[in-house]
């Protein structure tokens, strides 16, 4: 005897969560109030006005593209009734989500940035990394990290002077400083404890390793964020900091300990790459995903041209997700595949970091 099949219609968001994504929107947002707090303290109003500009603007993006891409009632009289009826599906969620997204775009820029480049970043983030996928649940990239990348291109040279607080010696951040001088010279502008206080120059959300750590906490706690997800994002990058650190014949530990609390590295880990959306389904393909973003973390601020690059590890990592959770040898299984895998890919970026930093057996 045929049983009979129910077949079940639902909305987005299709999130790689058994929770609500109401609830978990609203827990980021709530771990993101210590960091907010921070910076409103540290940089004052012009904080809390670029931060309260990049929310208003990404939900204002989302509202504007959102009837773009629906389907009006033909049976409600008048045309502007009609176009109205594009909004029936807009909810309570779609403004979660945006303001999520202008929230963390805004906490990784400077206090003293533009406006200008706030609106246009706003914009991009929510209208080319989101709304072109079809919106909330559909994004294969992180918006924010779109609009931050997006703004770092195409108004570079709005960011010299923008933050404020510059070491007198040192003239910049401690990231962009220790490219140009001896590590030496760094601690003696930089120490550990204040990178990790959040006594030193940088993006609004990235320089306060306290708040950050009570907002990982909470969701952790909540559920609302995947602790294995930002421990294979910082793990490896310490490894390769101190591979590189033995390399330059520096303080080894110092040097790891820097790079873990220096830039938008641990607030990528905790806030932007565990987006429920753009990350992967299955704990071997989070490390997988995880690597990856440290690889070109790290590979960026050693080699690259900018002295951060966590945001473009996040987009390149975002990009393999859909094929990571389509191999079957890495669902959910640390087979001897897997092991190969992430061992010999630790190995090969271990032996270039520590000879491209000029290190010797």
């Amino acid at each position: 005897m045929q049983k009979d099949v129910k077949l079940v219609r639902s909305q987005s968001p299709f999130i790689n969560k058994k929770w609500d994504s109401k609830r978990i929107m609203l827990d980021v947002l709530i771990a993101l109030i210590p960091v907010v707090l921070f910076s409103v303290y540290r940089w004052g109003f012009a904080s809390f006005c670029r931060i309260f500009t990049s929310v208003l603007v990404a939900i204002l993006t989302e509202a504007i593209i959102f009837p773009l891409s629906q389907k009006e009632d033909r049976k409600v009289e008048g045309k502007f009734k009609r176009f109205l009826s594009r909004y029936k599906e807009f909810n309570s969620l779609n403004i979660l989500t945006s303001a999520l997204t202008g929230l963390i775009f805004a906490l990784t820029l400077p206090a003293g940035i533009s406006f200008y480049v706030i609106i246009m970043g706003a914009i991009f983030g929510i209208a080319i990394g989101k709304m072109v996928y079809g919106g909330t649940g559909h994004n294969i990239f992180n918006p924010a990290a779109v609009g931050r990348v997006f703004v770092s291109l195409a108004f570079g040279s709005f960011f010299v002077g923008a933050y404020p607080g510059l070491d007198a010696i040192a003239g910049t951040t401690p990231l962009a400083y220790v490219r140009k001088a001896s590590f030496g010279e760094v601690l003696q502008s930089y120490e550990i404890w204040e990178l990790f206080v959040g006594c030193v120059p940088g993006p609004m959300g990235e320089i306060s390793k306290i708040a950050i750590l009570i907002g990982a906490i909470y969701l952790v706690a909540r559920r609302a964020a995947d602790w294995k997800i930002m421990l294979s994002v910082l793990v490896p990058s310490f490894i390769f900091a101190l591979v590189a650190g033995a390399g330059l014949q520096v303080n080894t530990f110092q040097f790891g300990l820097f790079h873990l609390l220096s830039g938008g590295l641990m607030f990528g880990a905790v806030f932007m790459a565990t987006d429920p959306v753009s990350s992967p389904l299955h704990t071997t393909t989070k490390m997988l995903y995880g690597l990856i973003i440290a690889i070109v973390t790290m590979l960026n601020r050693f080699f690259g041209s900018m002295p951060e690059g966590v945001v473009f590890g996040i987009l390149f990592a975002n990009m393999f997700v859909p094929l990571f959770d389509r191999i079957k040898i890495f669902r959910n299984r640390i087979n001897w595949q897997f092991i190969v895998t992430y061992g010999v890919t630790m190995i090969i970026m271990i032996l270039i970091i520590f000879f491209g930093q000029g290190g010797t057996f």
